[in-house]
């Protein structure tokens, strides 16, 4: 993708053993036996938006705002400067434009699919 370009993170490395695993890749019922793998990606910083989602789903609020806080005070401290952490200021909060700052990349990935 990065040769096309398309933003993306880079792949450094891929180290793939002979231990099976077994996967369902798309959730359908179609499990199988494959092999283990592990891809070394580099990126910018070392957080997925999954990180937030699991613990959202799971009801993980003050796990979800500790490593918002984190996020926001190591990799957007702008957002932490002019926030102010009040939850019933909603379009304010430092913890929405954090989320919305992590959202618009993936964004731009898939625009540029098109």
């Amino acid at each position: 993708m990065f040769t096309i370009g398309i933003p993306t993170s880079r792949a450094a490395a891929l180290v793939v053993s002979n231990d099976l695993l077994t996967r369902d890749q798309f959730s359908n019922g179609n499990i199988r036996k494959e092999r283990a793998a592990v891809v070394l990606r580099l990126a910018p910083s070392w957080f997925r938006i999954g990180s937030f989602e699991l613990l959202a789903r799971d009801g993980e609020t003050d796990l979800l705002k500790h490593l918002s806080d984190f996020v926001i005070e190591n990799y957007f401290p702008e957002l932490a400067a002019t926030a102010d952490n009040r939850y019933d200021s909603f379009s304010f909060c430092k913890h929405y434009s954090c989320y919305c700052s992590l959202c618009l990349p993936p964004c731009e990935v898939n625009a540029a699919y098109l």
